[in-house]
């Protein structure tokens, strides 16, 4: 019995990652359980299992990902937190709890301030939290003012992940948000071997660049 969860990637990087989308998942699973293996997240055996090879084959592949001196070149930021007090009201009257609150707020101001000309989409995309690529997308959603004529828009492709039923339990008894941790494992992967580019695993990742570039620079500090 396998489960299977869904993954919004863009056209291109799945272009890029694995000629179409069944490769691409193929591909997913091997470079989450590659980075997660590496980071002691996981054993051998849940390892293998994410990436459904034999030991050996497994090895194998590990052993010809080689990480590229593109790392040398990643950009580090540090963050700033803003804290302010919100009535319990309001969140009532939103239908919201405090987690969708916060997200909707960084993407609503940084729409505003997008249309108003403050800011460009890359660093909206920043404000709001998201990569670029949803950033782009969402934009309609909020009928923004500010033409985005200039922009192609992003070609999502959902690609399909199946996972065997037992192993999906086993992950979730070592990772606190499966669907997140393997994708930001893959994006992780895929960056150090040189595969994508920084903004291209953003998006793997459904980060905004700097939080990728955080994330990234925490496990690097943890190695």
């Amino acid at each position: 019995m396998t489960a299977k969860f869904a993954i919004e990637i863009p056209n291109d990087i799945v272009n890029k990652v694995g000629i179409e989308s069944q490769m691409f998942a193929e591909k997913f699973r091997l470079a989450a359980a590659a980075k997660l293996y590496e980071l002691n997240d996981i054993d051998i055996a849940l390892a293998t299992a994410l990436a459904d090879l034999d030991a050996a084959t497994f090895t194998n592949e590990i052993d010809s990902m080689v990480a590229s001196p593109i790392l040398d070149t990643i950009e580090l930021s540090s963050d700033t937190t803003v804290q302010f007090d919100i009535s319990e009201n309001i969140l009532s009257a939103l239908n919201m709890d405090l987690s969708t609150f916060t997200a909707e707020l960084r993407l609503a101001a940084a729409v505003k301030w997008y249309e108003s000309h403050r800011v460009d989409h890359d660093l909206a995309a920043e404000i709001s939290g998201v990569c670029r690529a949803r950033f782009i997308n969402t934009m309609e959603r909020y009928s923004a003012s500010r033409s985005l004529d200039t922009i192609d828009y992003v070609v999502m492709t959902t690609v399909h992940v199946d996972i065997d039923a037992q192993t999906l339990t086993a992950l979730r008894g070592k990772l606190s948000d499966v669907e997140h941790e393997l994708r930001l494992a893959a994006a992780m992967k895929w960056y150090e071997t040189g595969l994508l580019n920084q903004d291209e695993a953003s998006q793997v990742a459904d980060m905004s660049r700097s939080q990728f570039s955080n994330a990234f620079d925490h496990v690097s500090e943890g190695d």
